[in-house]
């Protein structure tokens, strides 16, 4: 059966999890990031069309979130120039719209904060910043306690519902 699950109330935490250090009054969206393949595009001399092929390495992630106001912690963690290295870690609920049930969502990452943009202010408007990170080396994606996605640049793993999808590939390269 199909059914649908939203995202209703969301929060981010910046480093260490610390229930004091909570967003969740400030969050105004959160965007996880887009996998996408990198792909090489190939036209063979006498082929009628041309072809993107998947070369089995997702391009780069950079997921994003909007915080009300100014936020000293997301400034603090600001690694523009230093690189420093953060846990990010971006919580949520979500309902399942076919019985009601709620369930947690859990998005995890290593990085660094690569950018933050302040929006212009106006009197009928809230002041916010748009953060973005980037040196993203770690995701992972829990919905409901299962996990739907996870990728380590530094083990050379991508699991997707269980499945370790370069299991063979460290194998053939040495590294297993």
């Amino acid at each position: 059966m199909s059914d649908i699950l939203l995202v209703e109330s969301a929060n981010i935490f910046i480093g260490k999890h610390d229930p004091s250090k909570s967003k969740h009054l400030k969050v105004s969206s959160l965007v996880l990031p887009t996998i996408e393949y990198t792909t090489v595009e190939h036209a063979g001399g006498g082929a009628p069309m041309k072809v993107k092929w998947n070369m089995g390495q997702i391009n780069a992630l950079e997921p994003t979130f909007k915080l009300v106001g100014f936020d000293e912690e997301a400034y603090r963690a600001a690694g523009i120039g230093s690189n420093a290295i953060e846990i990010f870690t971006m919580r949520g609920s979500i309902r399942r719209k076919s019985d009601g049930k709620e369930l947690e969502m859990v998005a995890k990452f290593r990085g660094s904060m690569g950018s933050i943009k302040p929006s212009e202010y106006g009197p009928a408007k809230e002041f916010d910043h748009d953060h973005g990170l980037t040196d993203v080396t770690y995701y992972r994606l829990l919905i409901g306690g299962k996990e739907w996605f996870c990728v380590d640049f530094w083990r050379s793993k991508r699991v997707r519902f269980g499945i370790d999808e370069l299991a063979k590939r460290r194998q053939f390269l040495g590294i297993a």
